[in-house]
Formats: C-alpha cells, sequence, structure tokens
C-alpha cells in the first residue's frame, strides 16, 4: 500500500498540474481495483467521471496522505523528464509543468525552498523565449540537468505499470 500511496500523491500532482487528465486517474484507479485489496476511495476515483477535478484531487489526497508531496515530486519530475527526452511532451509542455509542480506541489516552506529551482527555471524559460534574457537551448539543459537527479525515481512508476 505505501506504493499506492505514493502513487495516489503522483496521481494527485499529474492532475493538478494537467499532466494526466480524469480519464487517466480513473485507469489507474480501476488497474489498482482489479490488482490490490484497496481502499474504498479507489472505487469513487473509478466512479468520478462526472465530478469536478478538485473533488478528485481531495480523493487523492486523502489516499496519499501526507501534508507535503516531495516523494511524490521526485516521481513526477523524473517522468516529466523522461518524457521530453523522448518527445513525449513538447517543450512548451515541458516548463508549463515545471511551473505548475512548483504552484501545486510546494505546500510547505521546506518544500518551496527544496523545489524553488522549479521557479527559477520557470522564469527563464519565459525571459528566453521573450527574448529578453538568454538562450532557449541554454534554458532547457539547464533544467534536463537539474532533474537529472530525479530520473531514478521513474523506476517506482515503471514496476508495476502504473503510469
Amino acid at each position: 500500500m505505501n506504493n499506492l500511496r505514493l502513487l495516489a500523491g503522483f496521481y494527485y500532482l499529474a492532475l493538478a498540474t494537467g499532466y494526466k487528465n480524469k480519464n487517466d486517474i480513473i485507469k489507474w484507479a480501476d488497474n489498482c481495483i482489479e490488482r490490490y485489496d484497496v481502499p474504498y476511495n479507489f472505487i469513487e476515483l473509478s466512479l468520478s467521471s462526472s465530478k469536478k477535478i478538485t473533488d478528485m484531487l481531495s480523493i487523492l489526497k486523502s489516499l496519499y496522505g501526507e501534508h507535503d508531496f516531495q516523494h511524490p515530486m521526485y516521481l513526477i519530475l523524473g517522468k516529466i523528464r523522461s518524457e521530453f527526452i523522448n518527445e513525449k511532451i513538447s517543450i512548451v509542455n515541458f516548463f508549463s509543468y515545471i511551473y505548475a509542480l512548483y504552484v501545486h506541489g510546494c505546500t510547505s516552506d521546506k518544500e518551496l525552498n527544496e523545489f524553488s529551482f522549479l521557479d527559477r527555471l520557470s522564469d527563464g524559460y519565459y525571459l528566453a523565449t521573450a527574448g529578453i534574457y538568454g538562450e532557449v537551448e541554454d534554458i532547457v539543459q539547464d533544467a534536463l540537468d537539474e532533474l537529472k537527479r530525479f530520473e531514478e525515481f521513474c523506476v517506482i512508476l515503471n514496476e508495476d505499470s502504473f503510469n
């Protein structure tokens, strides 16, 4: 259940940032229901196609049960880096997710401090694309270098085909 809790945090961030949609969350919940002995909240998620995203986020947060999203952030940062490298997401989406993760994933002062580099990368991308300061290629490389340390966390997502 610990991995399921961690993955619930991952899916919370993924839904909050637009990285995953409601159908992705429902599919994940259905998969968990079929494979594991899960709490009732998974059934609620499975049946939530007509619910608002905020309701789904509330269920996911209750499944994760933590006040911080440090470890789910590690998962999603590794995943978006990997998908960007494999050209599954665009540069625009890559930096949109980075910014949204800073906004939605930093729920404590500790996290704001640890993940402040996301805000810096997002600002750098904006400045580069606006032609104000720097080159887009440089900020992309900075982002890839910065997120490399999260690459190893993708293994958790791939272990049981949860993504």
